[in-house]
C-alpha cells in the first residue's frame, strides 16, 4: 500500500503583509460583486436622457445635493424637470444658474423640487390646491386633479399661470420615487 504523502506544513517564516495580503485576496476572490437590487434617484436621472440637464444641475449644486440623491437610505419625492423645461428658461438663466458663484442659488431651486417624503402619484392624486413643504422651505402647491390626473405642480417660472403637469409618475428608487415634470418650479429668493 502506498503511503500518503506529508501535509505540508504550514509556512511560519511569511513577513505579516503578505499574511494579511492573502487574507484580503481570498475575501474579494469570492465571486462578482452582486448589483444592487435598486437604484437611487441619482442613479436614475445620469441614466435617463430626459433628465441629463436636471442632472448636470445636481452636479453643479452644493454637493450635498448629489449625496442626499444617492444615499439609499434616504426617503424623497422628486419632481424632476425634463430637459425641454429647462430649455423653456428664458435665454441665459440655465447657463447663469449653473455658474459656480450661484450655486446657492442653484441648491435653493433644485431642493424645491424635492419633497423629504415619499408621495407616490396615487396620493398626490387625492390632494385639492395642497401646499407641501420642499426641502428649500417654501412650499409648492399640489393638485391631484381627481382620480384620472393629471398632477400639477405649482408655481413655476415659465408661464406662472399655467402649473406644472407630472407627464411621467412613480419612478421608483431605492431612496423614493421620481415624478417627471414637464415644468422648472419657481424658487422665490
Amino acid at each position: 500500500r502506498a503511503r500518503p504523502s506529508p501535509r505540508p506544513k504550514p509556512r511560519t517564516d511569511l513577513p505579516a503583509e503578505m499574511l494579511v495580503f492573502s487574507v484580503v485576496a481570498l475575501a474579494f476572490s469570492t465571486g462578482p460583486t452582486p448589483e444592487p437590487s435598486c437604484k437611487t434617484i441619482a442613479q436614475i436621472a445620469s441614466e435617463t436622457e430626459d433628465l441629463s440637464t436636471v442632472y448636470a444641475a445636481v452636479g453643479a449644486a452644493d454637493p450635498q445635493v448629489a449625496e442626499m440623491l444617492n444615499d439609499p437610505e434616504a426617503t424623497l419625492t422628486v419632481f424632476a424637470p425634463l430637459n425641454s423645461a429647462f430649455a423653456a428658461l428664458p435665454d441665459g438663466v440655465l447657463a447663469t444658474l449653473l455658474m459656480p458663484e450661484n450655486q446657492e442659488t442653484l441648491t435653493n431651486l433644485l431642493g424645491k423640487h424635492v419633497l423629504s417624503t415619499v408621495v407616490p402619484a396615487s396620493a398626490a392624486l387625492t390632494l385639492v390646491d395642497e401646499e407641501v413643504m420642499t426641502l428649500a422651505d417654501q412650499n409648492i402647491v399640489v393638485n391631484g386633479n381627481g382620480p384620472s390626473g393629471p398632477v400639477t405642480v405649482l408655481p413655476v417660472i415659465v408661464d406662472p399661470d399655467v402649473a406644472a403637469k407630472v407627464v411621467a409618475a412613480d419612478i421608483q428608487a431605492c431612496n423614493g420615487v421620481i415624478h417627471i415634470v414637464d415644468k422648472v418650479l419657481e424658487y422665490v429668493r
